[in-house]
């Protein structure tokens, strides 16, 4: 049974992770860190090492991106410095402090709490260009509040992340990567 927050695409993204591993698993909560290692998501040990890791890579490029409310939608602004070769630009829009009631299974009965859950994402394609725009519709019930846009550029073959930005959906943005 898929949870409240699914969506076919997210299960789309781990297969892509699972070819790129060599791999037939895909499961929850699976953990990938920088297209370079897939763990158990609970694994707060194993999680804290390959963060560490992946935040002391050097990065060849820098991503900034702002993030405006229009209507029923967010469009993100983004620039792209550095060289990046052939990438993708990922935008999700986060929500923090969701709350699910679990019906079945192991966790039947439980109300079970989550942040930084994904609830639009977009990938494009940003070619030779260095910047652009890329526009999200908003799902119902979101509260713009808790939420914010997480941008990437991932390489298209390794799955590396070569930057990475934060939007807030009612400040703009700030750069997380140079």
């Amino acid at each position: 049974m898929e949870g409240p927050f699914s969506d076919c695409r997210y299960s789309d993204r781990q297969r892509e992770y699972a070819r790129a591993f060599r791999s037939s698993r895909i499961y929850t909560p699976q953990m990938v860190v920088n297209g370079r290692a897939e763990f158990v998501g609970s694994d707060a040990d194993r999680a804290e090492q390959e963060i560490a890791r992946a935040l002391s890579a050097p990065y060849s490029a820098s991503l900034s991106a702002r993030a405006d409310l229009a209507g029923r939608s967010v469009v993100v602004q983004y620039d792209i410095e550095g060289r990046v070769g052939d990438v993708l630009l990922n935008a999700a829009v986060e929500e923090d402090g969701l709350v699910n009631a679990v019906r079945t299974g192991e966790n039947a009965g439980r109300h079970l709490a989550h942040d930084g859950v994904v609830r639009a994402f977009v990938s494009h394609h940003p070619g030779e260009s260095q910047s652009g725009a890329v526009t999200l519709p908003l799902p119902d019930g979101l509260d713009v509040s808790r939420s914010r846009v997480v941008v990437t550029l991932q390489d298209r073959s390794m799955m590396r992340i070569r930057a990475a930005a934060i939007a807030d959906l009612e400040q703009g943005g700030e750069e997380l990567h140079e």
